[in-house]
């Protein structure tokens, strides 16, 4: 039967990061001192993660999380790769995950009657590779293993108030700010590169948002860009009625 185990999540990234040496992100910021002794550090070149309302949320709010690893088709614990797939290195590994359903297709608990059937589903997951200072060997050669022993990291590291560093491509060093999703993050895996609009900040077909019929958008108060959903409800442009 499906058993999800909660585990909450605060990640990082940055080629060569050591992350027994930071601090909560409320006070690692580029200029830190003690970033600069513990070279090389992602804080050395921007505050980690970045303090915008994008960065707090997605990486700090209980609700992300739990949504997020509630769903067995993504990634488990939300960490940077999941906006930023080709900057942060990754492997690929598949989860099972079975369901007893009756003769209608109503999930149970378990076998009651001839008809019931076990049903095993297969999902394609992604997970970032950690710097190897966090004690973890990067071999993907057993994925499985891997997979858990990264998720055992982020809560570990979480619970002591520090940053999981992750391993970057050549993609993060390009100067551009590249947001894309992996494969299962879409509502549809031909929206890699259309995903997430520039022009209104939005990102409304990314299969982590549990309401898809609603826009979703990040705000910006210099462009004059609301956020969505809205918190008031009563904003036309995200879909909102009209007052």
């Amino acid at each position: 039967m499906k058993k999800v185990l909660a585990i909450g999540l605060i990640s990082g990234l940055l080629v060569a990061c050591n992350p027994f040496d930071i601090k909560s992100h409320d006070t690692l910021t580029g200029s830190d001192p003690d970033a600069a002794r513990s070279a090389p550090n992602c804080a050395q070149c921007h505050a980690f993660p970045p303090h915008d309302i994008m960065h707090e949320f997605h990486l700090t709010s209980y609700v992300v999380q739990r949504d997020q690893i509630a769903n067995l088709a993504l990634n488990g614990p939300l960490t940077c790769m999941d906006c930023h797939f080709k900057t942060i290195r990754h492997f690929t590994y598949v989860v099972a995950d079975s369901t007893w359903v009756d003769s209608n297709g109503n999930e149970i608990e378990g076998p009651t009657s001839p008809g019931d059937t076990l049903l095993i589903d297969f999902y394609r997951r992604y997970h970032p590779l950690p710097y190897p200072a966090t004690g973890i060997a990067t071999d993907t050669s057993n994925v499985d293993s891997l997979a858990r022993a990264l998720d055992t990291l982020i809560r570990r590291e979480l619970q002591a108030g520090r940053l999981v560093q992750w391993m970057t491509s050549m993609a993060h060093l390009d100067g551009r700010r590249e947001v894309e999703f992996p494969p299962n993050n879409l509502e549809d895996s031909a929206l890699s590169s259309t995903a997430f609009r520039p022009y209104d900040l939005s990102c409304s077909a990314v299969a982590c948002h549990n309401r898809s019929q609603l826009v979703y958008r990040f705000a910006s108060p210099v462009r004059g860009i609301s956020p969505c959903p809205s918190l008031l409800k009563s904003d036309t442009t995200c879909g909102d009625p009209a007052p």
